[in-house]
């Protein structure tokens, strides 16, 4: 028998199925995580005020989310507190990986010597990359060279006033870098579109190669799956 379940994903880790006494242990290690700014009011008292937090839990507290590198010292702090790595059911979700698409960049768009290797290091197999450039040092034409090496459909994550830009470099006649169409890129803003993507995905209908997400379409998902506990019927 488990004292609580742990599931391991691409950049994150889920725990659940824990008991009163194991869900005193998850929240134990969540609070490191918390940040608390203390002030002192003119009586003396002293208020605690939770700012930010860098972990999630659902609205019921069933479930707890923290960053995959956290995960092996999540696990000591568990085997310290009497529950070893023997008394968690500690499963591996694969990545998934999604289907393979064809693109190239235009003739005449060419990298600069600088994101070469940048370029190389977005296409090694690793869990996660990022890269720092300086404003005009290349980072659009850098992942699009690296679309194209990798060979996957790819979602693109942006602030919603940046995708007239992205669009742009994706399939604009004019400044597009590679050889796509208006009908190989799906742009998705607000949850009307998010649900409308996940039914074509359902159905295995998607067409686009490319898919720009806003991040408050997904900041709106989230919290959604959070305040309603994992409910996803809404979606």
């Amino acid at each position: 028998m488990y004292a609580f379940q742990v599931k391991a994903y691409s950049h994150h880790f889920v725990v659940s199925g824990y008991n009163y006494n194991a869900h005193r242990v998850v929240k134990e290690y969540a609070r490191r995580f918390a940040s608390v700014e203390i002030s002192r009011k003119w009586d003396g008292s002293i208020t605690r005020t939770l700012t930010e937090i860098y972990a999630a839990r659902s609205a019921d507290q069933k479930e707890y989310r923290f960053h995959i590198n956290d995960i092996d010292t999540f696990f000591k702090h568990c085997e310290n507190l009497g529950y070893p790595l023997t008394s968690i059911n500690f499963t591996t979700v694969p990545m998934f990986i999604p289907p393979p698409v064809e693109m190239k960049l235009l003739d005449g768009v060419i990298l600069r010597t600088h994101q070469v290797p940048i370029v190389e290091h977005l296409c090694k197999p690793l869990r996660s990359k990022l890269v720092e450039l300086q404003t005009g040092g290349g980072k659009t034409l850098s992942t699009l060279a690296a679309l194209v090496e990798i060979g996957h459909r790819a979602v693109i994550a942006i602030k919603g006033m940046y995708v007239e830009r992205w669009k742009e470099d994706l399939v604009s006649p004019a400044k597009r870098k590679l050889d796509l169409s208006p009908k190989d890129l799906m742009i998705v803003r607000g949850s009307k579109h998010l649900k409308q993507l996940i039914a074509l995905g359902r159905a295995g209908l998607i067409e686009a190669k490319v898919i720009i997400i806003t991040n408050k379409t997904l900041q709106a998902f989230y919290k959604h799956y959070r305040d309603t506990n994992g409910d996803c019927s809404f979606y």
